[in-house]
Parts: structure tokens; sequence; C-alpha cells
């Protein structure tokens, strides 16, 4: 379920000014806070058949895009623990649990409040930079 964040073209304007890699260094550390809300959420939801499925939980994080501006980030079971797709969306034998979609569901304010909270420090910190 994809989210698109608007809005922010003041915080875009200064990362264009730094290198490509600061850029995506600074979008990562506002990030992934946010992506950890959602983690900890689905870390409490998670069926309990097996406490690995919690320990397998995380995010990966790409850029893509032509010019890779545009940050996206994967969260959900790792492959290790890939039944934990088949507790979400269920299977032939299995019903659906819909586990991550409660967690995101529960938690998505909060993470965009992290987020929005990280990117205005980050932006206060550009500026002081200048």
């Amino acid at each position: 379920m994809p989210i698109t964040i608007d809005g922010l073209d003041e915080l875009s304007t200064l990362l264009t000014e730094e290198t490509a890699r600061t850029a995506k260094r600074y979008l990562l550390r506002v990030a992934q806070p946010a992506a950890d809300v959602v983690i900890d959420e689905m870390k409490q939801t998670a069926p309990e058949m097996t406490q690995r499925l919690e320990e397998g939980i995380g995010s990966q994080s790409r850029f893509t895009n032509g010019d890779q501006t545009n940050l996206t980030i994967t969260i959900g079971p790792a492959w290790e623990t890939f039944w934990g797709a088949f507790q979400e969306f269920g299977s032939s034998t299995y019903p659906a649990q819909h586990w991550m979609e409660r967690a995101w569901e529960s938690s998505k304010d909060k993470a965009l409040s992290v987020f929005a909270t990280e990117a205005t420090a980050m932006l206060m910190d550009l500026e002081r930079k200048k």
C-alpha cells in the first residue's frame, strides 16, 4: 500500500543543492524512524505461531525512478519468514488474518507524524548549514 507525501518542496529544493549521496542519506534518516513505528506495530500484531516471525520483520529501502529520486521502503516479513505473508493473505487451506494491514492501520498516523517531525528537523539542520 504505497504512500505518496506531497508538500515538501522546500526540503526538495535544499536537497538538490547537496550531492546525490548526501541527499539520499538525509532522506533515509528521515524515513527510517517512520518505518520503525510500523515495524514495531507489526511485531505486536504478528501471529504467535512462533517467535521467529517477529524477529523476521524489517524494512528494505531503495531509490527508484530514472534519476533515483523516489524512495521506496518495503516493510514486512523477510524471506526467511515467508509464511508471514501466508498468514496475512491466506492460502487455499488457511484463512487470511490481515495482521500487517491491522498494524498499518493502527500506526500510519504516528508514522506520518514521525516522518513530518524528522523532515522538519532535517530541514532546519540544512538551513542552519547554509
